[in-house]
């Protein structure tokens, strides 16, 4: 409920921003920069190439079936995802430093749903799990801020262009709608620690089946 609120929040400032004629606006040129020094640090961290050690782990499909449902997934780098090319090195929405992704895909009879209050993701070592994105735009949160930044202050740039162009992502996640097999998307799991070596990892990923609840476990 509280991320609903902020995103309604993020995209009523955004709009009114956008909507607001820039010729009225009387910059403090102190102030502006600053704001244009925010962006050129947001863009470095978040768009540009990551050059981080990625998980030192195979990239590869895995599967697991039961009785009812087979669950595969593989895991995915942000900037190798078709969704997140744009002109030019830097990533169209996010790059390495933000998520770790996986693309998921369920199969089995009648509705299913993915639950993302019971995947998690644990790395190098068990416990302390991660949990994912229940939506896309809690991924795209710092891109959707950046660019209400730059569209207050009318800096120059192409942040307010990534967003619109960021439907690919949203339609690509995996949605936590019941609907009829095969479930197909991204899960992303935002890193709290964008330089840590990851050696090995275990993603849980759980699906409620008609039958009830399912949960398979995949370890690198």
């Amino acid at each position: 409920m509280r991320t609903t609120l902020f995103l309604l929040t993020v995209f009523s400032a955004f709009a009114l921003a956008s909507c607001r004629p820039r010729a009225w606006d009387v910059q403090h040129p102190t102030e502006q920069e600053a704001a244009r020094e925010e962006l050129e640090r947001f863009e470095r961290l978040w768009l540009n190439p990551a050059h981080i050690a990625p998980p030192n782990i195979p990239f590869e499909r895995r599967e697991q079936t039961d009785e009812q449902i087979s669950v595969a997934v593989r895991p995915l780098r942000p900037e190798d995802a078709d969704w997140n090319t744009w002109p030019g090195d830097a990533a169209r929405l996010f790059n390495n430093r933000a998520a770790l992704l996986f693309d998921v895909e369920v199969v089995g009879r009648g509705s299913l749903k993915w639950v993302p209050e019971a995947t998690s993701l644990e790395l190098n070592t068990e416990g302390d799990p991660m949990r994912p994105a229940h939506a896309p735009d809690e991924v795209l949160l710092p891109l959707l801020r950046a660019a209400l930044v730059q569209e207050q202050w009318a800096l120059k740039g192409d942040l307010v262009e990534r967003t619109r162009a960021a439907g690919s992502f949203r339609a690509a996640y995996l949605s936590t709608e019941p609907a009829r097999s095969p479930l197909r998307g991204v899960v992303a799991f935002p890193l709290r620690d964008p330089e840590r070596h990851v050696i090995a990892l275990r993603i849980t990923v759980a699906v409620e089946a008609e039958d009830g609840p399912h949960q398979f476990s995949f370890l690198y």
